[in-house]
């Protein structure tokens, strides 16, 4: 086992799981050379801004255009170097305004609370000096995030939305497990889904059991003085940001691009922000990680560039599968791997299954014994138990569960993201412990109701 595996747990006091996100990311990613542009005539200056009350870099090409794009970049990032291929096709057409955000680049660093909240204070002074409204808006990663939150809090103010490979957004557990398993991955040269990244994934699930106040941390002077660094405040702040309340007030025209193959912010995010931002579209770029500007930046112009200019709003949002009466097909996986279910099943067991999909599906009742499975964009619904699981993995991303229970779980883990569970009874019953983590969920049954964004570690005889 890798040393730093070790390292990562016996330290995990002071690798606090938010931090990790930055932590994690740098290990994972070393990032490919920015590619050598171009770029238009531009005009910088420094701006003495009032959220952080420190010096701001901003950044101006075709100033004289009729129509503005605003870029925001990512965590540990530059505006001009980030976006140079972007700056460059862009350019051409609209007025680009762009900025190094606080912490970063060529701007200050002045020890603030660099959260999506105060990024979001920062840019609205900014391009209140700036632009003309509405605007476009495409960010990337931390950026990506920043852009939601600003879209969804002046709604009137975005013609057009663009977010490229959003980093947060999910639970913090399950952005920062996922790495945990990409990084394990790539430092051994295994499959994340092997012993090893699922040994990693589960080290940082031990640490969301840990009690941690991050605002508290994040509020103080000293704290974020102990955090370093602003990537490390930044990406704890970010992961400590819940957007379920803010995705449902999005109402402009979005657009999600994702890089296939992310190591740092999953393709399921994507996933899930489809699912929750009304009439918004997912186009997923192949032979891409995490900067899919620079690595696809063709692609990437092309579908920016055809989004912006497009005379007509997107179309309607994406609904799931109705469930099917009486489809009568009985599905099952008994000692496979990566078995595959789509289309209307009444029944499906799977015993000691791994890998199994279940996507674009409608299901009457589901139950999975010492089983590692994905459902994505699929309904399950019964008049009894719906979903039960023993000894078994899930991460399930755009699904509705319904029945008397839900879900019945014994001894399993379950990763949940733009999840509907609805009980008439309860949504979750747990029969034996089990850990289930809420990304921008909601539930609802007679114990509760309305949105989760959480971890929990539920004892026998718990539900809700």
């Amino acid at each position: 086992m890798s040393p730093v595996l070790f390292n990562f747990h016996r330290f995990r006091p002071r690798c606090l799981l938010p931090l990790c996100f930055s932590l994690i990311a740098h290990s994972v990613w070393a990032g490919p050379a920015p590619p050598a542009v171009q770029l238009p005539p531009m005009e910088s200056w420094g701006v003495a801004e009032p959220v952080f009350h420190g010096h701001a870099q901003i950044y101006e090409f075709n100033r004289t255009a009729p129509a503005t794009v605003v870029l925001i970049h990512g965590i540990n990032g530059a505006a001009v170097r980030d976006f140079g291929p972007q700056i460059a096709a862009l350019a051409q057409r609209y007025h680009v305004l762009t900025f190094d955000l606080p912490g970063f680049g060529a701007s200050g660093r002045e020890n603030g609370l660099y959260s999506p909240e105060n990024y979001v204070r920062f840019i609205h002074f900014i391009t209140q000096q700036r632009t003309q409204r509405p605007f476009y808006l495409v960010g990337h990663s931390m950026g990506g995030a920043i852009a939601l939150a600003y879209a969804a809090t002046y709604p009137r103010e975005v013609e057009r939305l663009v977010v490229i490979d959003a980093a947060g957004v999910l639970h913090r557990v399950a952005m920062s497990r996922y790495m945990a398993r990409e990084w394990a991955a790539t430092t051994t040269g295994t499959a994340a889904d092997g012993w090893v990244g699922r040994l990693a994934g589960k080290l940082v699930e031990d640490l969301g059991k840990l009690p941690f106040d991050a605002q508290r941390l994040l509020e103080s002077d000293k704290g974020r003085r102990e955090l370093g660094s602003a990537t490390s405040v930044a990406g704890m702040a970010l992961l400590e940001q819940d957007f379920g309340p803010l995705l449902p007030q999005i109402r402009t025209p979005t657009l999600l691009l994702w890089g296939r193959d992310d190591p740092i912010a999953p393709l399921r995010t994507g996933v899930a922000l489809r699912a929750l931002i009304a009439g918004s579209r997912l186009e997923v770029i192949d032979q891409a990680g995490h900067m899919p500007m620079w690595e696809q930046p063709e692609a990437l112009n092309h579908a920016l560039t055809t989004f912006l200019a497009a005379a007509q709003p997107l179309a309607a949002p994406r609904s799931l599968p109705s469930v099917a009466e009486g489809g009568g097909r009985i599905g099952l996986c008994d000692h496979e791997q990566g078995k595959r279910f789509t289309g209307a099943w009444e029944r499906i067991e799977l015993r000691h299954c791994t890998g199994a999909v279940i996507r674009d599906a409608s299901v009457g009742q589901l139950s999975a014994y010492e089983s590692r499975l994905t459902i994505e964009g699929s309904v399950l619904r019964s008049a009894t138990t719906t979903l039960h699981l023993t000894g078994s993995e899930l991460v399930a991303t755009d699904v509705a569960i319904v029945g008397q229970v839900a879900v019945e779980t014994a001894r399993s883990s379950l990763d949940l993201a733009a999840v509907r569970l609805v009980g008439t009874e309860a949504a979750v019953k747990v029969l034996s412990e089990s850990s289930l983590t809420f990304s921008v969920s909601t539930l609802e049954s007679p114990q509760h109701h309305g949105p989760l964004h959480t971890f929990m570690n539920l004892p026998q005889g718990s539900g809700l």
